[in-house]
């Protein structure tokens, strides 16, 4: 499993395996009651108000317990055919992943890219790299235009998916 600490909540790395376990840890983790998911929206029981909703933004974007096992991302990496990532995409991955909620630029990406190896790379060729993986349903790399310049960012769910289920697509 990609994701650590998920089994105890019964999180298989994609999602909560039932809604019980979901609320158990949305309740005990982000201290929130059950009240405050009544299904019923016209119910006088419902506890649901923007403090809600801000204690559910923190739990699952700073306070989560379910982190990424990056090494275990980089060996399905490393031992991935060229198939499914190509080497300049194996480049890109590693080094976005060592700040994955920041935006990078192909310019950013071989620049970091120079310390750890001597392969020639251009920022081209890691644009053209990265712009594979943009489109389709589920989309692996999300791209913003900023001051002209492309800049990059790992979609971390669409991104675990690929990795864990390309050899199970038709």
């Amino acid at each position: 499993m990609l994701v650590k600490e998920g089994e105890h909540w019964g999180f298989n790395g994609k999602g909560f395996k039932n809604k019980t376990k979901l609320l158990e840890y949305m309740c005990e983790q982000g201290l929130l009651h059950k009240k405050e998911f009544i299904k019923k929206l016209t119910s006088s029981s419902r506890r649901t108000n923007d403090e809600t909703i801000k204690k559910l933004y923190t739990l699952f974007s700073k306070e989560t317990p379910l982190y990424i096992d990056t090494e275990k991302i980089y060996r399905l990496m490393l031992l991935s055919s060229n198939l499914m990532l190509k080497s300049n995409d194996k480049i890109c991955f590693t080094i976005m992943f060592e700040n994955p909620y920041e935006y990078w630029t192909g310019a950013q990406i071989v620049q970091k890219a120079k310390y750890n190896n001597t392969l020639p790379l251009s920022k081209e060729k890691i644009e053209q790299s990265l712009n594979r993986y943009v489109e389709g349903e589920n989309p692996i790399i999300m791209r913003q235009n900023n001051a002209g310049e492309m800049q990059y960012a790992i979609n971390f769910t669409n991104f675990i998916y690929y990795i864990t289920q390309f050899d199970k697509k038709k």
